[in-house]
């Protein structure tokens, strides 16, 4: 089968699936559309397709209402891409097999923003943190982390009180460069000494 036209494909009298295109020898080739039933609902995806995956620019929106926008490879979202969950999540940078992978930004449900390196899908290597209340960890990261070399600004005076009874209990505290361990203590000195 090759040439323009839809196909739809039929399961016990419900439609499961429905594709417009172009097809060559029975597969979807160049831009298309197709709808697919998944349980009670519909996914759907407009783009490119090669061999009949999708490939090159597309947009997939999923049952719950979460879009992805950009490149594909092998049904994978791959490339540069952009997505929104439903959940508040949002993803924007490189993609490699469908994960998060080279330089993007990210922000989660709660707030929490991530602009930097991500490996697999998961924070790894030089990046910034931006908590909901200002705080801002700069430095490495690995398996989602803080790891590694880095500064931690907190956006508060109390905070900024802490850091000076930090200093006085551990010594000097470079301001370009806070050990970690030090400032992750922090919430058992600040209960210590009553710090607000």
């Amino acid at each position: 089968m090759s040439g323009k036209g839809v196909l739809e494909v039929f399961a016990d009298d419900k439609r499961t699936l429905r594709f417009e295109g172009t097809m060559r020898s029975g597969r979807a080739e160049g831009p298309g559309k197709v709808e697919a039933a998944v349980k009670d609902d519909t996914e759907r995806y407009d783009g490119g397709f090669t061999n009949g995956f999708f490939e090159g620019y597309g947009a997939y929106e999923l049952s719950d209402g979460s879009r992805y926008e950009g490149g594909f490879r092998n049904d994978k979202p791959d490339g540069f891409g952009v997505y929104k969950g439903t959940d508040g999540n949002i993803y924007q940078g490189e993609i490699k097999d469908g994960q998060p992978q080279g330089k993007g930004f990210r922000v989660w449900p709660n707030g929490e923003q991530y602009e930097g390196a991500f490996v697999k899908g998961k924070q790894q290597g030089t990046g910034t943190l931006l908590f909901p209340n200002g705080d801002v960890n700069e430095g490495q990261f690995g398996d989602d982390k803080a790891n590694g070399a880095g500064k931690f600004t907190a956006a508060t005076k109390g905070q900024m009180n802490l850091n000076r009874r930090i200093t006085r209990l551990f010594g000097k505290v470079d301001p370009n460069f806070q050990n970690y361990q030090i400032v992750c203590c922090s919430i058992r000195i600040k209960k210590l000494y009553a710090i607000t």
